[in-house]
């Protein structure tokens, strides 16, 4: 048998159809498919008692359910299983998409289960994970974000490199270096003084090996790091400039 109700068109106890908007006041059991109308973010196909009829399901496409809050769509799941937060165009398994782009809201806040954050996405693009500060280690720093936000551990192990020949920059590379202190712009570095390089000096002098670049080719940021092979290279240059003055200076006072 196939009831269909239209309007305020109901069932009274005992499967009574009539014309007037019945509340079951017991469990409905319904086996088989039950079919409803795709309904819309402003008029979902199913709302709760309390939710209003502004919020609640609806079907905006085949094999895809999505979520309506006030009659605004909050979330849908697409037909490839995707979980989308916030826009309708899938990125990848689960995409969220700020309310703004500002520092005073959360695209993404994860808490465990005392409440403390775990983890946040900013919507002005800042990352957070408060816990990772307490996290202490005596080894050297191994962690990179490139231009394109991508993130990468550091290396030094020759199972990761090829091409390896002896540096040809040295002291005299290392003698043309200007060593400078600065404050940073950012709002972190506040009025902070540093101590460093300036990266288009270190590509003007040739030391590109020691430069990151910006998506657009400029000089962008120092590899720190590496940059000890520089200083390395050049103290044996000058180990071994000593040791030849010195075997001179020996030769002279024996005369």
């Amino acid at each position: 048998m196939t009831i269909t109700l239209n309007g305020t068109t109901g069932i009274n106890t005992p499967g009574v159809v009539n014309t007037a908007a019945e509340t079951v006041a017991t469990t409905l059991a319904v086996t088989g498919i039950t079919t409803i109308a795709a309904g819309s973010a402003a008029a979902p196909a199913l709302v709760g008692a309390t939710g209003g009829a502004t919020t609640g399901v609806w079907f905006p496409a085949a094999s895809t359910v999505a979520f309506a809050n006030a009659g605004v769509e909050s979330a849908r799941i697409d037909s490839s299983g995707n979980l989308l937060v916030g826009t309708t165009t899938s990125s990848g398994l689960l995409t969220v998409k700020g309310a703004g782009a500002t520092s005073g809201s959360y695209s993404t806040y994860v808490t465990n289960s005392s409440g403390t954050v775990v983890f946040g996405t900013r919507n002005d693009s800042y990352v957070f994970m408060p816990s990772t500060y307490n996290n202490t280690t005596g080894s050297a720093a191994n962690f990179f974000i490139n231009s394109d936000g991508s993130v990468y551990r550091s290396t030094s192990s020759l199972k990761y490199k090829t091409d390896v020949q002896d540096s040809p920059h040295g002291l005299a590379e290392l003698l043309t270096l200007r060593s400078v202190t600065y404050k940073g712009k950012s709002e972190f570095d506040a009025d902070k003084t540093f101590g460093g390089l300036i990266a288009e000096e270190i590509h003007d002098a040739g030391l590109t090996e020691f430069v990151q670049y910006a998506e657009d080719g400029t000089p962008d940021a120092l590899a720190y790091g590496p940059m000890v092979s520089l200083c390395i290279k050049a103290i044996q240059e000058q180990q071994a400039l000593i040791i030849s003055l010195t075997a001179r200076i020996t030769a002279l006072e024996n005369r």
